[in-house]
């Protein structure tokens, strides 16, 4: 039983701490902090897992980071606003992106490869016409449904 009670009392404590260390976090991440943390996470990321990249290869895996995020945020968006006039928007919200996801995916990963291998190389055109392409369609898509989408 005492065991218990301290263990309850370490948690309480420790949930605590964590609010006073997390709360400034949080008003900082308001703040723009977090554009300031997203290209770290990717350098970090790219210089831990492999060789330095070149200059045309940063500026190459900046391309691919930048359509990447801008498909993700486009199906995203997309499905959202189709699933939002379900009960269960959240569960369709996912269910639907999964599947239009996996090319995306795909492609980022496909075109990356070349870049962050050991030997280096260039960047694979056809991967990156399609990440253009996919982005596209779907700003293209989402554009032509977006009255119907947000009509009540």
């Amino acid at each position: 039983v005492i065991v218990a009670i301290i263990a309850v009392v370490a948690i309480v404590l420790l949930i605590k701490l964590l609010r006073q260390r997390l709360v400034p976090e949080l008003h900082k991440l308001k703040q723009g902090a977090a554009v300031l943390r997203t290209p770290r996470v990717y350098i970090f990321s790219v210089l831990l897992l492999g060789p330095t990249p070149s200059a045309s290869q940063w500026a190459s895996i900046a391309l691919l980071i930048v359509l990447a995020d801008l498909g993700i945020a486009l199906v995203g968006t997309l499905i959202a606003g189709i699933a939002i006039q379900t009960r269960a928007r959240d569960l369709i919200t996912s269910i639907l992106a999964l599947p239009l996801l996996i090319p995306l995916l795909i492609a980022v990963t496909k075109a990356s490869e070349p870049l962050l291998s050991v030997g280096g190389g260039t960047l694979a055109w056809r991967w990156l016409a399609l990440l253009g392409l996919y982005d596209l369609i779907f700003g293209l898509l989402a554009y032509a449904l977006f009255d119907y989408l947000v009509e009540d």
